[in-house]
């Protein structure tokens, strides 16, 4: 997702916050992180940011929920999935976002229609990871609420979410596919079968049946669970090269870029086995991934004909092409904690909170060295909700030392 905001002020180190203080980095980013993500909650769910993103985008607002959780606002969580099921189509598509229909307006400071969003704002494809990225928070909501109600008053809305998943199978391994700009980075042209979208839809199935099984559904609950299997024989014959899983398969062309963000996941939410996650956790290191304040969101670059041809145009290609996003270094360091990696997850983390105080913020997206994006053409949003959830989330699933 992307706009101009040229407008906005640029970010300044506050030198103040970098002065050593009393407080642990870690508990003071935490504090930032956490005041700025319920700043964006509103009545319709958790908001993406302040400026151009002030609407719930779907992914941004399952992914933030997961930090809401850890701040024990089940309230926010629970309005968010409940809006989520009120705009849900009725072949049960979630939306991209609900709020501004139309996204360039936000640009020119309109206040247009509001609803509803079920294509990407290019126009070109239907987004493909909303429906998962439900039922990963709902699970989660769960587990943290045992608010068993809610599963059972839902229920046929939840599987006909789960089910529109299996719409967009086109062959018998059950794997997703998709055409351009339809997952989180949004601005490459990754099309057929997708790691990132296919590890989330693989681990989105078992949990649903997890959540059929513990209410009764015994039948679903078994046939989803193979279902969940099956998705997840298919990525490991389809996706694995010995070393990570590969970006994207297009019929005979194979992209073999390393996907942070799908590769993590994968090892996060138990895709992985016990070699496969040390395996990823070895190419990063081999590869000098986590040598900045926050790990790449790739290994290898993408193809210059595989980026949205207007962001070449403004020099913007490296926007998930090389750029740091923090969320992708939250989740890195809760799959290194999970892997046994303990001493670089609270490193990584060390090294995200020192960035969020050093620029007093959460921002959306990093320059290489470190600053906040600031280009002519675009700045990065401030009070980014997605990395601040991720953040809060991962110091406690990773279980970092907050004490004075």
């Amino acid at each position: 997702m992307i706009q101009s905001n040229s407008a906005f002020n640029e970010p300044q180190a506050n030198p103040m916050s970098i002065v050593p203080r009393k407080e642990p980095i870690v508990k003071q980013a935490l504090r930032i992180a956490s005041e700025g993500l319920r700043s964006r909650y509103s009545d319709k769910g958790i908001l993406a940011g302040g400026t151009h993103f002030a609407d719930v985008w779907i992914r941004d607002c399952c992914y933030a929920g997961l930090g809401a959780l850890m701040l024990k606002d089940s309230v926010i969580v629970k309005n968010s999935l409940r809006s989520m099921v009120e705009y849900m189509k009725d072949d049960g598509q979630i939306p991209l976002r609900i709020g501004q229909k139309y996204f360039l307006l936000r640009y020119f400071h309109i206040n247009g229609p509001q609803g509803g969003v079920y294509k990407e704002d290019k126009y070109v494809s239907v987004p493909r990871d909303s429906n998962s990225l439900y039922m990963v928070l709902l699970k989660h909501y769960i587990d943290e609420t045992q608010d068993w109600a809610f599963v059972e008053d839902n229920y046929e809305a939840l599987k006909k979410i789960i089910d529109w998943n299996f719409k967009c199978c086109e062959d018998m391994d059950m794997l997703m596919t998709e055409g351009y700009y339809a997952g989180w980075a949004d601005s490459l042209k990754k099309t057929g079968k997708v790691l990132y979208t296919n590890v989330l839809h693989c681990v989105a199935t078992q949990y649903f049946s997890e959540l059929g099984s513990h209410i009764g559904k015994k039948a679903d609950a078994e046939m989803y669970l193979q279902f969940s299997k099956r998705v997840k024989a298919s990525l490991n014959d389809q996706f694995w090269n010995g070393s990570y899983y590969i970006d994207w398969i297009d019929k005979d062309r194979r992209v073999e870029v390393f996907s942070t963000e799908a590769n993590v996941i994968a090892v996060m939410l138990g895709v992985t086995t016990k070699e496969q996650s040390e395996a990823i956790e070895s190419y990063m290191f081999n590869n000098k991934m986590n040598d900045s304040f926050c790990v790449s969101t790739n290994h290898q670059k993408h193809a210059m004909r595989d980026i949205y041809p207007p962001f070449v145009g403004i020099r913007l290609q490296d926007y998930h092409n090389g750029l740091k996003w923090l969320w992708v270094g939250c989740l890195d360091a809760v799959a290194k904690s999970r892997n046994g990696q303990q001493d670089r997850a609270v490193e990584a983390l060390t090294r995200i909170a020192a960035k969020i105080v050093e620029y007093d913020g959460v921002f959306e997206v990093y320059e290489k060295d470190g600053p906040p994006l600031q280009r002519f053409f675009y700045r990065s949003e401030k009070l980014f909700a997605w990395s601040s959830g991720l953040f809060v989330w991962a110091c406690h699933q990773v279980g970092v030392d907050l004490s004075d």
